[in-house]
């Protein structure tokens, strides 16, 4: 009984210096599973589709414009300047001037109908590159506010 428990004993002791010396994986003989996906739900979700990603779009710009605080009100009166967008391109715009905003990280932006795109627009004081006519006069665009809305938009 003795010499069963030696060889044993010698043969797990063997087994754990050849594991040493030639690196055997750790988990040598155990049976792997992959993650448990509950049935029905084994398909990869879907990309998301062009109205999903353009409600995605609208929920972020609504909640943007819910941030602007109004300045002041606009009169409704027609201007026109040149407005450079993001990308770098530069259109002449005529709007319907309602509101002056300020974001929450202090940018001032105009709020109007944009006669050049048909549609409600809002845009960057910063991104003005002209002067702002009104009418027959043209404007610097912060005297323009200064002057017609008594704002400081420095």
């Amino acid at each position: 009984m003795d010499t069963i428990i030696l060889l044993v004993f010698g043969c797990g002791l063997a087994f754990l210096i050849i594991k040493g010396l030639f690196g055997l994986p750790k988990d040598t003989g155990k049976v792997h599973s992959s993650p448990y996906v509950p049935p029905g739900n084994n398909e990869p979700k879907p990309s998301p589709t062009k109205d999903e990603e353009q409600t995605s779009e609208q929920t972020s710009l609504a909640e943007w414009k819910a941030s602007l605080q109004l300045m002041a009100q606009g009169m409704g009166e027609t201007i026109e300047f040149t407005y450079e967008s993001r990308d770098g391109g530069r259109s002449r715009r005529i709007i319907d001037l309602y509101g002056i905003f300020q974001s929450p990280n202090e940018r001032i932006y105009i709020a109007g109908f944009c006669h050049t795109d048909q549609d409600d627009r809002t845009f960057n004081i910063n991104n003005i590159t002209t002067m702002i006519k009104h009418k027959s006069k043209r404007y610097e665009v912060y005297e323009y506010f200064e002057d017609k809305y008594g704002l400081d938009v420095y």
